[in-house]
């Protein structure tokens, strides 16, 4: 009888508990978000609990796998002139993609990053090199299938800019020089704030989300960044796009995010030294978002993927919707719309926007 009365008293506790502050079953802590990279007619997709696997996707409507990497604590990758710059907790990692089917670990630079829930890191795929002083083999820029840099998602904490390569932790930004891919040289590492999510690139200036407010860095000297401003918001998981003088940043309630409400933040950093909100758009439990011409695709969780026309503020109009999916992140080339979602890989035809078209879906780990 007083085992029965403690199971009861627990479950009362229990409902209490929702009761009081809710329930989100379907949140996904920003740690094990799939995450995904477009470079040419390649896409990685990070999968933190199962592996980095690269995708051919040159015909999107027959995608097929080219190679599957066990990289432990890996999160976010980003890729130039054939290389892939890796995190794996505290550490970078160099893989040579040249021959995407067959990807090899050259080097790795350790504790460039703090981590405080890494996973344990195979040390056989590790070299022991600090701050990009390794010993790999030359690499000229003749070895390489390509020279350009390719994008990520909006969730992204790694991105390329010319010949540098600047990544996120928990609370610093970090900048190395990439000039000789395979030889990443540290230059320096910059205090930002603490929970800081997400990084993104436009023109000269670097935009960090952050769970306490949007910081901008201009890059004039690439070495050193310096942040000319910040944007405060209620505490809330925070990505960021721009397009012109308009940044879009997506607010999230959620378990480690804080209690903000669910929304679309619209700013004007036409003045780049002095953000000015424009709009807020209620939405349901956003995560990562892309724009266009002022489309703006909005990754909405249960509600499904968004496509938000905001050329005019006081008339934001939901143009298209994609529904019966649950996405975390979007990277829009040409007519295509490639998805990040709980179930997998999906890639839309967006030639019209209002009817945005399946061309395929790759299974994947469902990031729980």
């Amino acid at each position: 009888m007083k085992a029965l009365l403690r199971k009861s008293r627990l479950a009362y506790l229990l409902l209490l508990l929702l009761l009081i502050f809710g329930y989100h079953p379907q949140y996904v802590s920003e740690e094990y978000l799939p995450k995904i990279y477009l470079i040419d007619s390649l896409l990685v997709r990070t999968e933190p609990l199962s592996g980095t696997r690269i995708y051919h996707v040159a015909d999107p409507e027959h995608v097929f796998l080219v190679s599957e990497m066990h990289l432990e604590g890996n999160r976010d990758v980003a890729v130039r002139s054939g290389m892939m710059y890796a995190d794996l907790n505290q550490n970078l990692a160099v893989v040579d993609l040249r021959d995407p089917a067959h990807p090899v670990v050259l080097d790795t630079i350790f504790n460039v990053f703090d981590r405080y829930d890494f996973m344990p890191v195979d040390d056989i795929a590790l070299r022991d090199h600090h701050w990009g002083q390794c010993g790999c083999n030359n690499f000229t820029a003749a070895d390489a299938t390509t020279q350009s840099s390719g994008s990520g998602g909006s969730l992204a904490r790694f991105v390329i800019v010319d010949d540098y390569l600047y990544c996120i932790d928990f609370s610093t930004l970090k900048s190395f020089d990439i000039s000789t891919p395979d030889r990443p040289q540290f230059k320096s590492e910059i205090p930002v704030n603490w929970e800081i999510e997400t990084l993104f690139s436009y023109q000269n200036y670097l935009f960090i989300g952050g769970q306490r407010g949007m910081y901008i860095y201009d890059i004039s000297n690439p070495d050193v960044p310096v942040q000319v401003s910040q944007f405060v918001h209620a505490r809330s998981c925070d990505p960021v796009v721009v397009e012109n003088d308009t940044a879009y940043v997506t607010l999230r309630d959620g378990t480690s995010c804080g209690a903000a409400e669910d929304q679309l933040d619209i700013i004007d950093v036409k003045d780049i030294a002095q953000p000015q909100l424009l709009k807020v758009v209620p939405l349901h439990n956003p995560y990562g978002l892309a724009v266009r011409s002022r489309l703006v695709f909005v990754c909405d969780g249960r509600a499904g993927l968004k496509i938000l026309d905001t050329t005019q503020l006081d008339a934001i109009t939901e143009i298209g919707h994609i529904e019966n999916i649950y996405p975390y992140d979007v990277i829009l080339r040409d007519e295509l719309l490639f998805v990040t979602a709980q179930t997998g890989l999906y890639i839309y035809d967006i030639s019209d926007p209002a009817t945005p078209r399946l061309l395929s879906m790759i299974a994947g780990s469902t990031a729980f």
